[in-house]
């Protein structure tokens, strides 16, 4: 539960006016623009077919999420997170890119950590792009509740001859089991602060919107990762404070679902905790 403090400043008028926050319904989203009039439609239907042999590109297919000009996030390349065939390749470096084409100048990488048993890692590098890179090591999630409820609707004898209301009722009982950890970075806050400390140090003017090109990648199963790596330097340079970033977030209509409403109370003051830190 957020405390009361923090729910009447969500509530109060003048945030809607003041800071740098408000100014992110300003920007429309990547790849977006005023459309002219549309043309005529085809005086033939398009095949379906053929729109399904139509592949997505690497900013859809990673969801990648313009948040302000020089600012993104994404998933990282799915060949990383889930392995990749023997006739595949790795990409060595970022492959996407921004708007314009330029490559990003700076990213935050995190990745799932190789050794589960250590601390998490924070380490630094150069790419062959001049790319600085933020590397976090970060915990893999566990999906063993998810696991569990999907066997135990699985085991369920008459399952395939279950009506929709007794198929809803067994979802919402078994829903219940939720996992412990469920809107709560796996991030350190060691980590997020040198994310923040690192994401100050480009030379961003969040003020003017120019500077330095910013990503921000994780697993898919790390949204709440990714996001709080965000809101937690938007807070901080804005002198904001984290659940007013996140409703700006949340209610913004060009941001894509998967972004909004990853972060629980509990993660909420973990983040805060980070912003509090004055360097």
């Amino acid at each position: 539960m957020l405390k009361p403090s923090n729910v009447s400043m969500l509530q109060s008028p003048k945030f809607s006016s003041l800071g740098n926050l408000y100014r992110l319904r300003e920007h429309l989203p990547y790849g977006k623009s005023t459309p002219p009039n549309l043309p005529s439609p085809p005086s033939h239907p398009t095949s379906y077919f053929r729109q399904r042999q139509q592949r997505p590109q690497k900013n859809e297919s990673r969801c990648l999420q313009y948040v302000m000009p020089g600012l993104f996030m994404a998933f990282e390349d799915d060949n990383i997170s889930f392995g990749t065939s023997m006739n595949s390749r790795l990409p060595a470096e970022e492959e996407l890119r921004t708007p314009d084409g330029q490559t990003f100048t700076h990213i935050i990488k995190l990745t799932t950590s190789k050794n589960p048993s250590g601390s998490p890692d924070i380490t630094y590098t150069v790419d062959s792009h001049k790319t600085q890179v933020l590397n976090l090591d970060v915990f893999s999630n566990s999906h063993n509740l998810f696991e569990l409820r999907m066997r135990i609707l699985a085991s369920e004898t008459d399952c395939d001859g279950l009506s929709p209301e007794v198929a809803r009722r067994l979802y919402t009982e078994y829903g219940d089991i939720s996992e412990p950890y469920e809107g709560i970075p796996l991030l350190t806050p060691r980590q997020l602060l040198a994310s923040r400390e690192f994401m100050c140090a480009t030379g961003y003017d969040l003020r003017r919107r120019q500077g330095a090109q910013i990503l921000i990648t994780a697993p898919r199963d790390h949204c709440t990762d990714i996001v709080s790596v965000l809101v937690c330097y938007l807070a901080y340079a804005s002198r904001n404070t984290v659940p007013m970033v996140l409703l700006e977030i949340d209610k913004h209509p060009e941001f894509l679902g998967i972004w909004k409403n990853t972060v629980s109370g509990h993660g909420v003051l973990m983040i805060q905790d980070v912003v509090n830190v004055r360097s």
